[in-house]
């Protein structure tokens, strides 16, 4: 009778340790697995056509944070890659969060700098903040920023940002990726 006992003993014992590892490993996957953006990072297809030096930004709103109804949320910026699938006009292609500029309406693109759109614009490098409040619209956000140095073309499609959120989620961590498709031409500028 007691070695029934004893094996049915073992067999809860092995059962409790399959189901703390199974936990453990649901933790594991739902820290490293964030999506602030949830299907609100990229862009649609965007064409610019400059004239002259070909020296102006162009920006493209790309990444809207969904606070999911978290209430108000900071992350903090790990990584950003912007991939560039042709340039040779020499552009220089990067992130940035733009500081929503009042009640004013989300940039989409904007040639030259969007100072009715952003109040402040930072790049985004590696510990770089971006936050928002819950409800309406978002207080940041992501926008690309292309300037080409000379006539030419370039072309992005695809970004890639790698964040932590703030302890209120577990400094939870996560990438997200998104395909975008911009495109912007500099021509010579014409005689005079």
């Amino acid at each position: 009778m007691t070695d029934v006992f004893s094996r049915a003993r073992g067999r809860q014992k092995w059962a409790v340790v399959v189901l703390f590892g199974v936990l453990a490993g649901l933790m594991v996957w739902w820290w490293s697995h964030a999506t602030v953006f949830e299907g609100r990072l990229g862009a649609k297809p965007v064409a610019a056509m400059q004239k002259g030096a070909g020296s102006r930004a162009v920006f493209v709103g790309v990444g809207i944070p969904d606070a999911h109804g978290d209430g108000d949320e900071t992350i903090t910026f790990r990584s950003t890659s912007v991939d560039v699938a042709e340039n040779t006009a020499g552009a220089h292609a990067s992130l940035a969060v733009c500081e929503r500029a009042g009640r004013t309406d989300l940039v989409g693109s904007v040639l030259g700098t969007p100072l009715q759109y952003c109040s402040a614009i930072r790049p985004v490098v590696k510990g770089t903040r971006m936050r928002w409040q819950e409800g309406g619209q978002p207080s940041e956000y992501l926008v690309l920023r292309v300037v080409p140095t000379h006539p030419g073309t370039v072309a992005v499609d695809g970004i890639s940002v790698s964040y932590r959120r703030s302890w209120s989620h577990g400094w939870q961590q996560g990438t997200e990726k998104a395909a975008v498709n911009v495109r912007v031409e500099g021509a010579p500028a014409p005689p005079r």
